[in-house]
């Protein structure tokens, strides 16, 4: 299953070196952050470096602490989103759901976040080999946003593993269309 689903491969994702310094800054950063705005800059600085570090249990607890602060309430559709995505880095795909669902029922959010959650909902449903709700996810991120390629991807999995060949073909061959070639080997496995 690993070796169907694989990440956005399009996103430019270089990670450096991150000293113990930086790590260290953005501790006090966040510590004495005064408003939302500087926490939450804090926290991106510091998640970066546990993205780095593959620390994502670490960048899991600091999202824990941080978003029950009152500052942070406007960002907690972004905050329940990253801490799906620190799940994601350590393979919990179930917890991974519960945090983008949360990020969907917040108050505040856009098409872009709603699309980004069904997107995230659909592929942690692929890893849970639930593929009919990863269907109803895709089909719902299709309707968001019909030229997301990861979408297209995403429900093409689906439809392969529910024995739908045809149905999962042309997605992905709307796949393949939108990233403009760039997602080819998925059609290898046909």
């Amino acid at each position: 299953m690993k070796e169907e689903l694989y990440t956005d491969t399009l996103r430019e994702s270089v990670i450096y070196w991150v000293s113990a310094e930086r790590r260290n800054w953005a501790i006090t950063a966040l510590r004495k952050a005064s408003s939302g705005e500087e926490k939450l800059s804090a926290l991106e600085i510091l998640l970066k470096v546990c993205i780095s570090q593959s620390s994502f249990e670490e960048g899991l607890g600091m999202i824990d602490r941080v978003i029950s602060d009152s500052d942070m309430r406007r960002y907690r559709v972004q905050l329940y989103f990253r801490a799906g995505e620190m799940s994601e880095g350590f393979c919990d795909y179930k917890r991974a759901t519960g945090y983008y669902a949360r990020s969907l029922a917040s108050l505040i959010r856009s098409k872009e976040q709603h699309l980004a959650a069904a997107n995230k909902l659909g592929f942690c449903s692929l890893y849970e080999t639930e593929f009919q709700q990863a269907e109803e996810w895709c089909r719902w991120a299709i309707k968001l946003d019909p030229r997301s390629w990861e979408a297209w991807k995403n429900f093409g999995v689906s439809l392969e593993h529910q024995a739908l060949i045809e149905e999962a073909f042309l997605a992905y061959f709307k796949a393949v269309f939108l990233s403009h070639g760039r997602v080819v080997p998925v059609l290898f496995r046909m």
